[in-house]
């Protein structure tokens, strides 16, 4: 069965086929006299086989095909990206990896890949494979080889040595850490004969050259040993490097898109020479990341910490990075002084917590006289429920605000500002409660008129909740109408509902349900001829029975170990005082669903 790599290329000759002689006459007729000279540059070095083996053949097909076009090639000094802008070339043939280079500078294109009979994947076609002798035990990995002698085929930087110095630079290596890099020669079989007759002591070989070598009769089956090396499933050789795309034939720009179109059909549609053949490639990843690691091409400023190298390179950024430096210390004189004046508020702030904790004295005075008036059951309730969370909040900011002003070298004016600010709204949270519960205990008959939104208290005490929270717990706010107008103290409904979620939510931390804690909350307008909105929260925790759920509210009964039941008390008392009610039934989901009824604000009121 065919790849979809072979499907793709079967699909591209094709139509290279189709539209070859129709595309060779348009590039033709279009060129004009200056337009027929087409040059070709030889970016890199090859081994001795490309002339004849590639290029003639190449050539000769290119030159068959587009005989109006006098095709020219020269030779360009190796890794000098600069020449092939100042030749004015059209296309150019290189390695992968000068390819690439290329690309990056000035935007070259690959038209074709040669692709050798061994493997169907242009882009994975060599790779360097590191050998040594069957019956050498020193080299056991690439981090062995520090100190060794090291034989390649030529010490010109060929694709597979490049590999090979990618590799090692992984590896923590450098080519300085060999001992000695040994030319052994293209001579067949050289990099092999030199480790056999045991002049080196490894090897880097070509993809697929050790198991010809071996298929050939020329070295012994088994008489060297691949080191750190894996199989590629395509050709089935064994490989050290990553592998890579092989020689590409690229086009400059400026070079006319209907030559550049009919020399890759041509390129695609002619017969393999000698095993190559000319085929699609577009992933070059293994090519950059090489250009990454060896600071070649358009990377080479990696390894170039020269001071005029790096103004030539950096002069934009340390221009802008000496902008923000005087930035930062006009920031620095700004916040010192911010901070001197900050400080003021800061001691305001801390006036206005004392004062506020002298209000918590006075309410537990206060509470005092209650308990021998007989109420103190519920208040204490409420006191527990409601003061707790604010006030505990604010000494965590406090800690926080200390343990940064100690700690810290520079004091974070905006995070010092933010706490302010939630310390200030945690003690209006609290000043509201201690109000409304002055409020309440002052009441012996139904509360006074009072109006408030009940969608504004929900949303108020869903984020009361989440900041106060420190165990995960899904809430769901349902559908909730823009407006909800109530007769009832917004702060009394705010702890009404506080006090319901609160406990929905410890219940839900009890569930079996897979999805884990769920609390959800929605509100109900009033039905047809009725005047109460009903706030209902569900949980899906455990659970209630028949018994339980009708002795709910009152004090002493709680579905918690070591509750006392004076929460729901508390917010059955505060309801009933303003005309509504508190229910109580089992959740869908399996848990508890409180609801909370509460009159509508009268056209009157």
């Amino acid at each position: 069965m065919k790849t979809p790599l072979q499907r793709l290329g079967g699909l591209a000759c094709a139509l290279a086929l189709a539209f070859s002689p129709a595309l060779t006459e348009a590039s033709d007729s279009s060129a004009t006299a200056q337009d027929k000279v087409i040059r070709i540059g030889l970016f890199d070095t090859f081994e001795p086989e490309f002339w004849p083996h590639t290029l003639g053949p190449t050539l000769e097909v290119l030159r068959a095909r587009h005989p109006r076009l006098k095709i020219e090639v020269e030779e360009l000094p190796v890794g000098n990206t600069v020449a092939l802008k100042e030749r004015e070339l059209s296309f150019f043939v290189s390695s992968a990896v000068r390819y690439w280079a290329a690309h990056l500078d000035y935007g070259a294109s690959a038209v074709a890949v040669r692709t050798p009979e061994y493997t169907t994947d242009p882009t994975k076609s060599i790779a360097g494979l590191i050998v040594t002798r069957a019956d050498d035990d020193r080299i056991r990995g690439i981090r062995d080889l520090r100190n060794r002698t090291v034989a390649v085929a030529a010490t010109a930087q060929t694709s597979e040595y490049l590999a090979f110095l990618g590799l090692l630079r992984k590896a923590g290596l450098e080519e300085k850490s060999l001992a000695e890099v040994k030319p052994a020669g293209w001579r067949h079989p050289g990099v092999a004969s030199a480790l056999l007759a045991g002049s080196v002591d490894a090897g880097i070989l070509r993809l697929c050259e050790l198991e010809r070598l071996e298929r050939e009769g020329v070295i012994p089956a088994g008489a060297l040993r691949a080191v750190d090396a894996v199989t590629d499933p395509v050709s089935g050789c064994w490989h050290s490097t990553p592998l890579y795309p092989g020689i590409v034939l690229a086009s400059m720009p400026g070079t006319p898109p209907a030559i550049v179109t009919s020399f890759a059909s041509t390129l695609y549609t002619m017969p393999a020479v000698n095993g190559q053949k000319w085929f699609l490639g577009s992933d070059f990843t293994e090519a950059d990341e090489l250009s990454r690691t060896l600071a070649l091409g358009s990377y080479a400023w990696l390894q170039e910490w020269s001071v005029p190298a790096l103004w030539r390179r950096f002069s934009t950024e340390i221009l802008l990075a000496g902008a923000l430096l005087l930035a930062l210390l006009w920031h620095i004189a700004r916040v010192n002084r911010l901070v001197y004046t900050r400080t003021a508020s800061l001691r305001e702030a801390i006036d206005t917590m004392r004062e506020l904790d002298r209000a918590a004295k006075e309410s537990r005075a206060e509470l005092s006289a209650l308990e021998r008036a007989g109420v103190i059951h519920q208040l204490s309730g409420l006191i527990a429920h409601e003061l707790k969370q604010p006030l505990g909040a604010i000494a965590n900011y406090c800690t926080g605000l200390r343990f940064h002003l100690k700690n810290a070298g520079k004091p974070d004016v905006p995070l010092i500002e933010s706490v302010l600010d939630k310390i200030e709204g945690q003690a209006v949270s609290a000043s509201e409660t201690i109000n409304f519960v002055r409020r309440y205990a002052k009441q012996s008959g139904d509360m006074p008129a009072a109006h408030s939104d009940l969608a504004q208290v929900i949303r108020r005490a869903v984020a009361t909740y989440r900041s106060a929270s420190l165990e995960a717990c899904g809430i769901l706010v349902g559908e909730i109408p823009p407006e909800a107008p109530a007769s009832i103290d917004p702060k009394g409904a705010e702890l009404c509902v506080y006090n319901v979620l609160k406990n929905a939510a410890e219940a839900s931390r009890r569930t079996t349900d897979a999805r884990g804690p769920m609390v959800e909350i929605r509100l109900e307008p009033p039905a047809e001829g009725a005047s109460l909105w009903s706030i209902v929260v569900s949980d899906n925790g455990p659970g209630a029975d028949d018994e339980t759920l009708e002795k709910l509210g009152r004090p002493m009964m709680s579905l918690k170990e070591s509750g006392l039941g004076l929460g729901l008390m508390v917010v059955r008392n505060i309801l009933e005082q303003n005309g509504g009610r508190i229910d109580f039934s089992r959740s869908p989901a399996g848990g508890l669903a409180v609801r909370l009824m509460i009159p509508g604000k009268t056209s009157n009121a």
